[in-house]
C-alpha cells in the first residue's frame, strides 16, 4: 500500500482514533506503588481495525547462533562429544542490559515501531540470568525471564505501539511520562485540535499545511512527531493566527 503523504490525512488518523471514548473498557492495575488505568491490547487493536481495516502489524524477531552439546559413552567406554550449531529465531532481543521486545504497525499507510523492555511485576528489567538489587528494606530478587514474561511484554508493547496512533494514548502518561512529556502531549493535542478546526474551512486548509511544514520541516509538518516544546509553542501561536 502506498503511504499517504498528505499531512492532513495523518492528522485525521490520529484525531479519529484519539477521540474514541474507551473509558468503559479501561482496566486497573495495582503496581504496589500506584494504581494505573490501561486498555487491554484487544480493545486497542479492535478500535483501530474497525476504523482502518487495512491495518497491519508484526512482532519483530531476532536471530542468534546457538550451540548444542551432546555427550555419551559407547559400549567400549569411549567418551564422545558432538557439537551442533544452528541459527535460532527468537521473539525478543538481548540488549546486554536485559531483554527487549519490538513491534511494528502500519495504519492507513503510516508505519510506527515500538520497543519495550521485558519487565517483572515491579517493573525491573529481566534477562537471561537472575540478579539482585538493593533497597532500604534489603536485597530483592529479579528472576530470569521466562517465555511467559516475554509474550506478556510483546502484547504490552503491541498495545503501546497501537496507542501511538491515538487510542488510549493518554493512559500511558501517568505511568512513564515526565513533566516535559506531559507538556509535549498537551501541546501536540492543542495543535491537533486547532488544525482540525481550521481544516473544516476549505480556504484555510492550504494555509494550515503551509504553516505546519514551515514550522516543522523535519517532522513533515506533523506536530505528533515533534519533540521540541519551543517549536510546538510557536506552531500553536501561528496556527491560532490563521484566519
Amino acid at each position: 500500500m502506498e503511504e499517504n503523504k498528505n499531512p492532513e490525512n495523518k492528522f485525521d488518523v490520529f484525531n479519529t482514533l484519539y477521540s474514541i471514548d474507551t473509558r468503559d473498557r479501561e482496566q486497573e492495575k495495582d503496581t504496589g506503588r500506584t494504581k494505573l488505568s490501561y486498555l487491554p491490547w484487544a480493545t486497542v487493536y479492535s478500535e483501530i481495525a474497525k476504523a482502518y481495516p487495512d491495518t497491519e502489524y508484526e512482532f519483530l524477531r531476532d536471530t542468534a547462533e546457538v550451540e548444542e552439546v551432546e555427550e555419551w559413552d559407547d559400549e567400549a567406554g569411549h567418551h564422545h562429544t558432538m557439537r551442533k550449531t544452528f541459527t535460532e529465531s527468537r521473539p525478543f532481543f538481548d540488549t546486554g542490559c536485559g531483554y527487549e521486545v519490538r513491534t511494528r504497525m502500519k495504519v492507513h499507510g503510516q508505519e510506527k515501531e515500538m520497543n519495550l523492555p521485558v519487565y517483572d511485576a515491579t517493573y525491573h528489567v529481566m534477562g537471561k540470568e537472575p540478579y539482585k538489587y538493593s533497597t532500604k528494606y534489603g536485597d530483592k530478587d529479579v528472576a530470569a525471564a521466562k517465555f511467559d514474561d516475554i509474550y506478556k511484554s510483546i502484547m504490552r508493547c503491541f498495545a503501546k505501539n497501537a496507542s501511538m496512533y491515538g487510542v488510549g494514548l493518554n493512559l500511558w502518561t501517568k505511568e512513564e511520562a515526565s513533566d516535559t512529556v506531559l507538556k509535549l502531549d498537551r501541546l501536540r493535542a492543542e495543535c491537533m485540535t486547532i488544525i482540525k478546526t481550521k481544516c473544516k474551512s476549505d480556504k484555510l486548509k492550504s494555509k494550515v499545511e503551509e504553516v505546519c511544514k514551515a514550522k516543522l520541516p523535519d517532522e513533515d509538518g506533523n506536530p505528533m512527531y515533534c519533540e521540541d516544546l519551543d517549536k510546538l509553542i510557536e506552531l500553536k501561536r501561528e496556527l491560532s493566527r490563521i484566519k
